[in-house]
């Protein structure tokens, strides 16, 4: 699947968000932002890469631990390198999966949300996923809309 690196401007109407800059404006804030919380630096300590691509609106986002001792690189679009695991999903399924609102395991067996990579990977992310998720609920309850 290959996500344009442009905005789309006319997303499917089941989705929250307005625009591809909406959803790439709320992940830079929750992928940027400081955090005191224990798993913080689990990207780099594990030197992972995690992708998320996402439809309606079309938006990729690289969250890049791989720089050992180094903050995380965060890279929007197709020029960013290859991720080591990769979640692709569309809107409507993002906003609750950020939210921390879906049982992961079951949106990935209805195949709401699709994994690229080896699944154990994928699982030492978790730790991180409730402060991001934390993250995120602020930034959406902050949001003009």
């Amino acid at each position: 699947m290959n996500i344009p690196d442009h905005h789309s401007t006319a997303p499917d109407s089941s989705s929250p968000y307005q625009n591809a800059a909406e959803l790439e404006g709320l992940l830079r804030q929750i992928f940027t932002a400081p955090y005191d919380h224990p798993d913080a630096d689990l990207l780099t300590r594990s030197r992972l890469a995690v992708a998320f691509l996402f439809t309606d609106p079309d938006v990729r986002v690289l969250v890049d631990g791989r720089n050992s001792g180094r903050a995380v690189q965060v890279t929007f679009g197709d020029a960013a390198p290859q991720a080591t695991v990769t979640f692709r999903m569309n809107g409507k399924t993002a906003h609750p999966f950020w939210m921390g609102e879906l049982n992961v395991v079951t949106e990935m067996a209805l195949g709401r949300i699709q994994l690229q990579g080896p699944l154990l990977t994928a699982l030492k992310i978790s730790p991180m996923m409730p402060a991001l998720q934390q993250s995120y609920r602020r930034a959406w309850a902050a949001r003009i809309p």
